[in-house]
């Protein structure tokens, strides 16, 4: 990443507290860059439940905030009485209190373009490993049993995607290229931008979409409207059979309805990296046969890590330095991130 340019001493002595529990520990350049800037680092790493007044005492004290999952709500941010900048190290935003944060003068910013190749390569393995069974196949060769699995995978096979941002659209470039059927859902997508992807079948209807899908693959942001959008009426229009993927939010699929579909036969496998609860400890899901798990590391790559630090930085830095981010996410603009389906 190309150093920024900046006035000599403009950021020495403001202090970023990080959150962020990946943030810099990839690639540690990322933390000496920032203290090469006189950045006064602190750190409350997100391993585990917060203690919410030790995070409050401590955001009380700091210009920038480099966050993952914490909660930014407004009674924390009410007493950041110094805060400039809330930088989220990833893309959604549903823990942060964007409403509160305009009106209290805190700008907050995202990386949007930094995980959407990682995430839909991710999704792609899911629908694989799934429709073939290829865990269930390693688990009986590990375990003597040597089962043989017959799956489908997903040649002529209908996959319907809801959220067709950067994700969607890059899961759907990719199972095109196993000469399955891509099926489409988006409201938000005005026609210009469905005629620039031809090869897909656009719904204008969820459940007709639903109605027709050999697999789905879940990739909406997690807002009012999206809460629970997968529940027991939308599995009830799938195919018996039908593989459901979920590289959202957690809280985007009912995992009660995913449980039953799947005790009921009626659906045929559910593959996740998210949960309604991290970890999800004593979920019912963790007892069952036709489910693939991985823990929220979708865009947990190498180059992924490396491309979403610089963005934390650019984004930071510019907030500290009185200038708007080019990420900068605000209540205003939320339709905008809807629309961008992005995690």
């Amino acid at each position: 990443m190309d150093r920024i340019e900046l006035a000599s001493g403009a950021l020495r002595g403001l202090r970023v507290l990080i959150t962020a529990r990946s943030f810099g520990r990839n690639d540690p350049n990322h933390l000496s860059l920032l203290s090469d800037y006189g950045i006064d680092l602190c750190e409350y790493r997100e391993e585990g439940p917060l203690d919410l007044d030790r995070l409050t005492d401590m955001v009380k004290n700091v210009d920038g905030w480099v966050v993952s999952v914490a909660p930014v709500n407004r009674a924390i941010l009410e007493q950041a009485k110094r805060l400039k900048i809330v930088v989220k190290h990833g893309v959604g935003t549903d823990n942060i209190d964007i409403q509160a944060a305009d009106e209290l003068g805190i700008m907050v910013a995202n990386a949007p373009g930094s995980n959407h190749i990682p995430v839909a390569e991710l999704a792609v393995g899911m629908m694989l490993c799934l429709s073939r069974m290829i865990h269930r196949a390693h688990n009986s060769v590990v375990s003597g049993e040597w089962k043989r699995f017959l799956g489908t995978g997903l040649s002529k096979k209908r996959i319907g995607i809801i959220g067709l941002g950067r994700i969607g659209i890059a899961i759907a470039e990719r199972v095109r290229a196993f000469d399955a059927q891509v099926l489409g859902f988006d409201p938000f997508l005005d026609q210009q931008q469905r005629d620039a992807l031809p090869f897909i079948t656009w719904h204008d209807n969820l459940g007709k979409m639903l109605d027709n899908c050999d697999l789905l693959s879940v990739n909406v942001p997690l807002t009012d409207s999206t809460t629970r959008l997968i529940d027991h009426e939308a599995l009830s229009h799938l195919p018996a059979g039908a593989l459901v993927i979920n590289t959202a939010r957690g809280r985007v699929v009912d995992e009660t309805a995913v449980f039953d579909a799947l005790q009921s036969g009626h659906l045929g496998g559910y593959a996740t990296d998210v949960f309604e609860k991290e970890p999800p400890t004593g979920s019912p899901l963790l007892g069952l046969d036709r489910v693939l798990f991985t823990p929220h590391v979708a865009s947990y790559t190498v180059d992924a890590m490396k491309s979403l630090g610089d963005d934390v930085i650019s984004n930071l830095v510019a907030g500290l330095c009185g200038e708007t981010p080019g990420n900068r996410i605000t209540a205003e603009g939320c339709r905008d991130i809807i629309a961008s389906s992005s995690r």
